[in-house]
């Protein structure tokens, strides 16, 4: 009888409850659920990398704050791989220029850590999202190793390219002219170091991008001389180039021009006569 009776109160205990009304109602605590949700969402980021900011954004509706966890945790849970980079990718800091002489690789790194920008590799902690760094004086400041993932793009395999950001805002929004292009320093700076890459990693010249070319942005800016770049980059990297190679290009070049297509096979054996390499 005693558990009839008890099996009695807790029914009508729950007809009671499920009368009052919901704002009366009071929710008990599941525990073990956002647990159980947080690590869902690690294990489809790693099964799928682009789906973190999604199961984010499905999940914050539900539980508070959950997005900014995960945009920072999980970024800092998966270690970055070992991979050539396949470009170069140019930015701006989009620094006013009254901050400009403040901004360093110390800055960006320690206003990346607070966005949750940072990966582990090698052993170490990066949180800046570039991989090199150039102030307006020309100095070239190192970030992440080439070869780890950069937070410079929103594109997963962009990341893996060279990440350069030089200091500054250019746009032809502000009145001193001066703000509206990077420094002469810079420039040379952004040259050489693009110049050194290119022929270290075997790059080309088409995987030479601005950020708006890979993510919907007015970054390196509206007035950032790209062109000119391109331009300075093209002959400082066919001035490092084989001067071998480039000598006989030009004299089976010249050889072409002064026999035509009649004079190809006399041609090949003026080649091999002076002791040149034929590329043909």
């Amino acid at each position: 009888m005693n558990r009839d009776d008890g099996k009695f109160k807790t029914e009508i205990e729950k007809t009671t409850e499920s009368e009052k009304p919901k704002a009366e109602r009071v929710q008990k605590p599941r525990p073990g659920r956002t647990r159980r949700l947080f690590l869902a969402a690690i294990l489809s980021t790693i099964l799928m990398p682009g789906a973190a900011v999604g199961v984010a954004k499905i999940l914050s509706s539900k539980i508070p704050r959950l997005r900014d966890l995960l945009r920072r945790r999980v970024r800092r849970v998966l270690p970055s791989l070992t991979k050539k980079p396949g470009g170069i990718v140019i930015h701006h800091s989009a620094t006013r220029p009254s901050r400009q002489n403040f901004v360093s690789v110390k800055t960006l790194d320690s206003y990346h850590q607070k966005r949750g920008m940072g990966v582990s590799y090698e052993g170490k902690t990066y949180h800046v999202a570039y991989h090199y760094v150039i102030l307006p004086n020309g100095e070239i400041q190192e970030g992440r190793p080439v070869g780890c993932r950069g937070a410079h793009t929103r594109s997963w395999s962009h990341n893996y390219w060279v990440g350069i950001c030089l200091v500054g805002y250019f746009d032809p929004k502000w009145k001193n002219k001066k703000y509206h292009r990077p420094t002469g320093k810079q420039m040379d700076s952004l040259v050489n170091l693009s110049a050194d890459l290119i022929n270290k990693y075997d790059l080309k010249l088409k995987n030479v991008l601005p950020h708006r070319k890979v993510n919907p942005t007015e970054c390196p800016g509206r007035s950032f001389p790209f062109k000119e770049y391109l331009s300075r980059l093209r002959v400082e990297t066919e001035k490092r180039s084989d001067p071998s190679r480039l000598g006989r290009l030009d004299h089976n070049r010249r050889v072409f021009m002064r026999l035509g297509r009649t004079g190809i096979k006399k041609a090949k054996r003026d080649l091999t006569v002076s002791g040149r390499e034929s590329i043909c």
